[in-house]
């Protein structure tokens, strides 16, 4: 019993932990895409940017007041694009850690719960082993008064 215990919490407990790495791994990956995706999107700015300035270059004899206004709308249209890129990837980062979190939790009450198994299942084999002591003496102590009393006869 106490080894198949044993080998339970065992078990629970690997299963546990692959869970927790696994969840870590995908936080790690999830982080990782966040900065790629954050570093696309400076490259694409840089590169709306480059075309913004040789746009600029280009149009700045027709129209000067006009492109001003472009260029402000790209730079924000492009920090704006930035923040919610940002906002969703700290979004899923938060979730994937709050996921951590319940996991680990839930790790931690399933070790508990195996734990306290695991004892009742000890208590209740030092009962069974007390009563068949108790049961085994009072046997003994039987055969011992008739081995008794027909030594006597």
């Amino acid at each position: 019993f106490e080894e198949e215990a044993m080998e339970k919490r065992a078990r629970l407990k690997a299963e546990e932990e692959d869970k927790i790495e696994n969840l870590s791994k995908e936080v790690e990956q999830c982080v990782l895409r966040s900065a790629r995706r954050w570093q696309e999107a400076d490259e694409a700015a840089a590169k709306e940017q480059e075309a913004r300035r040789q746009a600029e270059k280009e149009e700045r004899s027709k129209n000067t007041s006009e492109m001003e206004a472009r260029k402000k709308l790209f730079e924000e249209e492009a920090m704006e694009k930035r923040a919610r890129l940002k906002a969703e990837e700290e979004d899923k980062i938060e979730n994937l850690s709050k996921e951590v979190e319940q996991c680990v939790l839930r790790s931690a009450r399933r070790w508990q719960e195996a734990d306290e198994a695991a004892a009742k299942e000890q208590e209740a084999r030092r009962q069974a082993e007390k009563e068949e002591r108790s049961k085994n003496t009072s046997e003994m102590e039987a055969r011992k008064k008739l081995f008794e009393e027909e030594a006597m006869e």
